[in-house]
């Protein structure tokens, strides 16, 4: 692999760890008592931004590099359901991360200090966080289980 491409694909990883772990941050904050909207607004922030560098590395990859090169192998090899399911289920479910965090991240910025003061706004929010998280962490599980299928 030349270094561009490693480099593509270790920035891809490492960014979209940040963004899953701001993710978790922000839902962490949120279901505190008394949860700080500088820090959630800023988490919200660093996770979408993370989700949006992550989805262009990955993407670049994917097209130069993982579509012509690593797939095949995959498919080739031992564990061609890798591919198949995770790989695709990534491509698809990913989409919805960045569009699910912005909308948080739009919530916190215009409206934070109602849904730190209603128990319901807050509760409602906290559900889109924590079902992004779970999307984040399922994409990520499935990206190490595809690159141990490419072997």
């Amino acid at each position: 692999m030349s270094n561009v491409f490693a480099t593509m694909l270790v920035t891809h990883v490492v960014v979209g760890i940040i963004g899953v772990s701001a993710t978790y941050a922000l839902l962490m904050a949120i279901l505190k008592k008394k949860p700080s909207l500088w820090f959630m607004k800023l988490s919200a922030l660093i996770a979408f931004l993370s989700y949006l560098v992550s989805w262009g590395f990955g993407g670049y990859y994917y097209v130069l590099r993982y579509g012509s090169e690593v797939k095949p192998i995959i498919n080739a090899g031992d564990y061609p359901w890798a591919h198949g399911i995770f790989m695709e289920s990534k491509e698809h479910l990913f989409l919805f991360i960045p569009v699910l965090i912005f909308v948080s991240l739009l919530i916190l910025w215009t409206h934070g200090h109602e849904v730190i003061a209603n128990k319901d706004l807050k509760r409602a929010l906290a559900f889109l966080i924590f079902i992004t998280f779970l999307l984040a962490l399922f994409v990520t599980l499935s990206g190490i289980i595809v690159s141990g299928g490419a072997g």
